[in-house]
């Protein structure tokens, strides 16, 4: 394997010449802080420097510049987006903020309905492969968390932007730090005429996360609120061109409160998510169809961290969750959800073992057992190979189960899909400053949910289980970074690369023709580059390039050209700079180039 040749090779050398030059990576995927050295699984992470300087307008964006992560829009700017993790279908992958799951129980179209700036994060961890055995329902492909900053200073910045198709928005941050009391606050506004028909967009979002320090522990807490008006030209109907409107809400609310000590931390956590969902199917002829959904969700958790001795961590808990929907197309249903967990992160060097376990008592389909194990060993400082195997599980959405809209039917009758991942794969550093890592997996999985026509006459899409699935795929990605150099120096400053294939095997049985199980890109390369240009211009620049399995391929090209003066950033950016033709949805096209300028003050 590829992982293991490189990382052995680098070992080989003589290690003593060796200068280890980057800072360790500390991620949560075990829900504690560890270092990722510790950690068997592949793990990318987007630190807050590179958001800062990389030519991205969302989270959705830039988890696109990591391997096998393929990003599925029916609008830009954050509009609406599915994302594919090793192949997976869109409603196949967990997202987290600060550790807590904000998927969403009626489709998974709205996990990204996520009000949280770029600005207010401080990283985004990519954790590649299952994660049931330590978060639960829908970790098939990955976890992605959202991690927000907390700010070390007091201050207050604006910024401004407009450009081509109408655009303009702006974002007012202001930040507050003391010695016990920690405060980030963003609110936000964007808007566009659209790019063709049907196309224009609103999205108002306002965010506050706060941390105090008190006697007994640590306090945090997030809320926020994001208000998304859009035209939804075929999102829903791909073939049938009709006017479409779609208006979401949603809400949410997160505290937690950790205390304790070296030997034990424990931390419990509520918190609350809700959306709204206005969708008009024709504006032509409102009273045909006007679903109107609400959907809560209620989370409550304690975990618990402790070093058993030296060299063991032990990680465990317990949660509960509660969800439901109130619809006039799909019903009022609520289910629940209750689980205990442990992982287990053993530094034995020169071997790393992995273990978790997870039981979920479900309201709808019993108990769910995911276990998890791997092993890792160690080249020195330098490098490292595992294996892993993991076991997922996915329930159902309430779309699934319930929708009845005239072009799609739900099956109450779905069964959740199970599966196992197994997974070889290394990581090293080359030269003392570039980060390697590669990963081959297998992903087989049964009970596969899609929306399938049985024959070329159906005029509607029917939700049903597969029988079995097998999706098997490599991923090679590269990042150098040296962000020490100011905008004074000419320098590259950042370079980064990801390549993923993939191979799905999926028993169709005798459908004509399946909605999302053979969307997903064959070959995907992404690129990025940062780097200080002459007259202290700061320059970047982001590129993805895919083969979808049906043949189709483009290429997006973005970049960022920006200028500091003073206090103010001014900035002039683009996006599918080659004016590119395509589609990431049948049936949903997007737009060609598109300019925009504007600047960042700040003003305390």
């Amino acid at each position: 394997m590829l992982a293991l040749i490189v990382c052995y090779g680098t070992h080989a050398q003589d290690t003593d010449s060796i200068t280890v030059a980057l800072q360790p990576i500390v991620v949560t995927a075990n829900r504690m802080p560890t270092d990722a050295r510790l950690v068997n699984r592949a793990i990318d992470v987007i630190d807050d420097v590179l958001l800062k300087n990389l030519p991205l307008q969302t989270i959705e964006d830039v988890l696109q510049q990591t391997a096998n992560v393929s990003v599925a829009s029916r609008g830009v700017f954050g509009v609406q987006t599915d994302i594919s993790m090793r192949g997976t279908l869109f409603s196949q992958n967990t997202i987290l903020l600060n550790g807590m799951s904000v998927n969403d129980p009626q489709t998974a179209h709205y996990n990204f309905n996520l009000p949280v700036s770029l600005k207010m994060i401080d990283r985004i961890e990519v954790l590649r492969g299952p994660g049931s055995a330590q978060y639960g329902a829908n970790a098939f492909g990955g976890v992605i968390n959202v991690i927000t900053k907390v700010p070390e200073e007091t201050s207050v910045s604006l910024n401004v932007f407009g450009g081509e198709n109408g655009l303009v928005g702006g974002e007012v941050l202001t930040q507050y730090a003391d010695a016990s009391f920690h405060s980030m606050n963003s609110i936000s506004y964007k808007k566009s005429d659209g790019y063709h028909v049907d196309t224009d967009f609103l999205i108002q979002t306002l965010t506050s996360a706060n941390e105090i320090d008190l006697p007994g522990g640590k306090l945090s807490f997030i809320g926020g609120y994001e208000k998304k008006d859009y035209g939804a030209f075929e999102f829903y109907t791909p073939g049938i061109p009709l006017p479409s409107h779609e208006s979401l809400q949603t809400g949410f609310a997160d505290v937690s409160f950790s205390t304790g000590g070296s030997l034990l931390t424990v931390t419990p956590r509520m918190s609350y998510r809700r959306n709204t969902d206005n969708f008009i199917l024709t504006l032509f002829a409102p009273s045909f169809y006007t679903g109107q959904t609400t959907t809560d969700v209620v989370q409550g958790e304690v975990t618990a961290h402790t070093q058993l001795t030296e060299h063991i961590a032990l990680t465990g808990g317990t949660s509960l969750m509660w969800d439901d929907i109130i619809s006039n197309y799909e019903g009022v249903h609520a289910r629940t959800d209750g689980a205990i967990f442990a992982s287990l992160v053993g530094d034995l060097q020169p071997w790393i073992m992995n273990a978790s376990l997870r039981f979920d008592a479900h309201s709808a389909y019993g108990i769910i057992f995911c276990p998890s194990v791997s092993a890792g060993y160690q080249f020195g400082t330098t490098g490292k190979i595992y294996a892993t195997a993991g076991k997922a599980f996915r329930e159902p959405s309430y779309t699934e189960l319930y929708i009845n809209d005239g072009f799609n039917v739900g099956n109450p009758h779905l069964q959740p899909e199970i599966g196992w991942t197994y997974e070889i794969g290394g990581s090293c550093l080359l030269f003392s400053s570039i980060r390697f890592s590669s990963a081959f997996f297998l992903n087989d999985q049964d009970n596969l949910i899609d929306y399938v026509e049985y024959n070329s006459t159906d005029t509607k899409y029917y939700a049903v289980n597969f029988y079995h699935v097998d999706i098997r795929g490599t991923e090679v990605s590269l990042r150098w970074d040296n962000m020490h150099f100011s905008d004074a120096d000419v320098a590259i400053k950042h370079i980064g690369a990801a390549y993923g294939y993939l191979d799905s095997r999926i028993n169709h049985d005798s459908v004509y023709a399946a909605k999302y199980s053979n969307t997903y890109p064959r070959h995907q390369i992404s690129g990025s580059v940062v780097a200080a240009l002459p007259f202290s211009l700061s320059g970047s620049m982001d590129v993805v390039y895919k083969v979808k399995v049906s043949g189709d391929s483009y290429i997006l090209l973005d970049a960022r050209l920006s200028k500091q003066i003073g206090r103010i950033v001014l900035n002039v950016s683009g996006t599918n700079l080659l004016n590119q033709s395509y589609e990431e949805i049948v049936g949903v096209p997007l737009p060609g180039r598109w300019l925009w300028a504007g600047f960042e003050l700040k003003v305390l």
